[in-house]
């Protein structure tokens, strides 16, 4: 903080550093029933699985927890056709790497802007979309619902 104060440093590189407490990643594992919330999400996906006799395509938004994605594929891998990923921020893709690298499956995509994040997906359906902590990050809430339902055939998260 003091080198943030004498202008040494700026706010969003102590914010973003991979070794801060302030980190994304780690304000995001502080957030009351952060367990409980994965959890959940994990059983409604297994709901939507259940009783499915084909491989399902998955779309993430930005949620920016890589634990998340790694527990859903890993969960759900032999079940999983493609896991998409998507972020405006490319600072979120070295969390993702090793993920990246294990499962085939996944793909990561920056998205340039967040005001045509959907049009990228608009030729490809998906079973499933996940908003797990970004929808806020949205300039339009309402029109991010409805540009995702033109891209989701089962569930949106």
């Amino acid at each position: 903080m003091v080198d943030i104060i004498q202008g040494k440093k700026q706010a969003v590189d102590v914010f973003y550093a991979s070794e801060s407490k302030l980190s994304p990643s780690r304000l995001l594992k502080k957030l009351k029933n952060y367990r409980e919330n994965i959890n959940e999400l994990i059983e409604i996906i297994k709901m939507v699985f259940d009783g499915k006799n084909k491989k399902l395509k998955i779309l993430e938004i930005g949620g920016r927890n890589s634990e998340l994605t790694e527990e859903i594929i890993t969960n759900f891998e032999d079940k999983i056709e493609k896991y998409v990923y998507t972020d405006t921020s490319l600072y979120f893709s070295n969390e993702f790497e090793g993920i990246k690298n294990k499962y085939t499956c996944f793909e990561f995509i920056k998205i340039n802007s967040s005001s045509k994040y959907l049009e990228n997906f608009k030729t490809e359906k998906f079973d499933i979309v996940i908003l797990y902590n970004s929808l806020h990050r949205s300039h339009n809430i309402s029109d991010m619902l409805r540009n995702i339902k033109t891209i989701y055939l089962l569930w949106a998260l």
